[in-house]
């Protein structure tokens, strides 16, 4: 059986930690501006349509109850987080990979793994557990445009030898 968590006060979301408060309050106004009044709720190892998801949280963003889904993985299994997201990206209006790196090590696995444009041209953003951070944005596919092109910036970024810092 599934977790639950029902976020309906503000002060619940000091629960919350800092990558995971940016997500909600990007992607869910209503219900990170007032939660008593639109719940967030978070599910732990829910199985939607046949496929298990390490993390769902449901939301409002104005008139639409917006569900994210998410893959934890430690930095060791981010090559199945990579091919989990894209299988069960179709499933929710954002999805996110969230791992033990920091943002910069997460460019620099996206600039060197196979996959690494094909999860961002599916929208799929990444979170930072090591930073405690949303490093990149999910998008969804209302908005599929502002993803691609989204893909070139975070792409060419990643093909010079820029070095963060």
């Amino acid at each position: 059986m599934a977790d639950m968590v029902r976020i309906r006060h503000v002060e619940e979301l000091a629960l919350l930690p800092r990558w995971l408060k940016q997500v909600v309050s990007h992607h869910c106004s209503d219900s990170y501006s007032e939660p008593n009044k639109h719940p967030v709720e978070i599910v732990l190892r829910s199985n939607v349509q046949g496929f298990e998801v390490d993390m769902v949280v449901t939301c409002k963003s104005g008139s639409r109850t917006v569900k994210i889904g998410f893959e934890l993985k430690t930095w060791s299994g981010i090559d199945k987080a990579a091919s989990q997201a894209i299988e069960r990206r179709a499933l929710f209006h954002y999805f996110y990979i969230v791992v033990d790196l920091s943002v910069m090590s997460i460019l620099g696995i996206l600039k060197g793994r196979s996959w690494g444009e094909e999860v961002l041209r599916h929208g799929i953003g990444f979170a930072s557990t090591s930073d405690n951070c949303m490093g990149i944005k999910s998008y969804s596919k209302a908005n599929w445009g502002y993803s691609k092109s989204y893909v070139y910036t975070i792409l060419s970024y990643l093909n010079t030898n820029n070095e963060g810092g």
